[in-house]
């Protein structure tokens, strides 16, 4: 082979140098590397979310994580759509893990709600409440008040002031039993119909409130209760012993059973769960949505910490948020069926 024979012609590709990284090119590379990242913090985290209730007894601040399983639902979802695109199989396995741990546990409040004993008999609607003691938008809540026409109301964090604020409301609701205090732990129990046999329970240093209503001759058992925020150690440690005596309060009563107040606990605690199957009431939410309700500044990652409990005799046949009037809550309202009373036969039924 000559010399000449041995040099590459110039038009070889083996003697091109590769092509360089197109500005594109490289901005897109970069932006699959920063999704992937987060797509699998996401589905890291959301599975440390769903697994949380497995060790939220361990420390108060474990158990917080409890309370967000539908947005780590959400972000399991969208890790696992992510990293699928992306071909990241090992990840988007995690992703897939995380959606059915929280999923399961989210799934139970949608669909078909809990099947209940009572079909027929007459329509009781309970509104909860919180007012935030500081709120000044009084005009927005008897507003609110008025558009919704609950039967019954528990009202959170009252104050002197507003006590007076409820007054105003006196034509509709003339039977009211209120506990004012400017601690934000204030109660009261408003209501169109008579309260029977009511009573003041301290309830760990706070005030609850019980008393009866009578439904076209049959008794209903209302509770008002609002528990300490799991703020630290000794909050979480009374909150939880709140949980833990309201089953023994339930069981006190004969009859028909509503619970309603902030727990400040989502339905993921495990402290939660612990008082609807000690007291044997069911959660109105089941079946029908998360229902956020708290803080409403925050409404993005809002959670259900204001709930309605009931006994089996009783049914459910809607639940919905009240509109916003200045507090950090949005209220509760829900509608049950009271059954007519056995006893009193002649006692007209509503339609559900």
């Amino acid at each position: 082979m000559t010399q000449a024979q041995a040099k590459p012609e110039l038009g070889s590709s083996a003697a091109q140098p590769a092509a360089p990284e197109g500005r594109s090119q490289k901005a897109g590379r970069i932006a699959r590397a920063i999704v992937s990242r987060y797509a699998v913090l996401a589905a890291v985290g959301a599975f440390l979310g769903g697994a949380s209730p497995l060790v939220a007894r361990a420390h108060f601040l474990l158990e917080l994580g409890t309370h967000f399983m539908a947005l780590y639902t959400i972000a399991a979802a969208v890790a696992f759509v992510i990293l699928a695109v992306l071909r990241a199989w090992r990840f988007a396995a995690v992703a897939l893990t995380a959606l059915v741990l929280t999923g399961g546990q989210v799934a139970p409040y949608f669909g078909a709600s809990a099947t209940a004993t009572a079909t027929v008999g007459t329509r009781l609607r309970v509104m909860e409440v919180n007012v935030l003691t500081s709120n000044r938008n009084h005009d927005a809540f008897l507003e609110m008040v008025r558009a919704e026409q609950p039967d019954v109301i528990a009202v959170l964090e009252i104050s002197a002031a507003w006590v007076e604020v409820l007054r105003e409301l006196s034509d509709l609701y003339p039977h009211k039993w209120v506990e004012p205090q400017e601690d934000n732990f204030g109660i009261g129990l408003l209501s169109k119909l008579p309260l029977q046999d009511s009573e003041v329970i301290d309830f760990e240093g706070v005030p609850a409130i019980r008393a009866e209503v009578e439904v076209e001759g049959t008794p209903v058992h209302v509770f008002a209760v609002h528990t300490l925020p799991p703020v630290n150690s000794e909050n979480a440690a009374r909150r939880n012993r709140q949980l833990k005596r309201l089953p023994e309060l339930v069981k006190d009563v004969d009859g028909s059973v509503i619970v309603v107040g902030d727990l400040n606990a989502t339905m993921w605690s495990p402290y939660f769960k612990s008082l609807c199957r000690d007291s044997g009431l069911k959660d109105v939410r089941k079946g029908r949505g998360i229902v956020p309700s708290w803080p409403t500044q925050f409404a993005p990652v809002m959670i259900p910490i204001d709930h309605g409990l009931h006994s089996e005799s009783l049914a459910v046949t809607g639940i919905h948020r009240g509109t916003a009037f200045g507090s950090d809550h949005l209220p509760l309202v829900v509608d049950f069926i009271v059954p007519r009373n056995s006893e009193n036969p002649a006692a007209p039924a509503a339609a559900a």
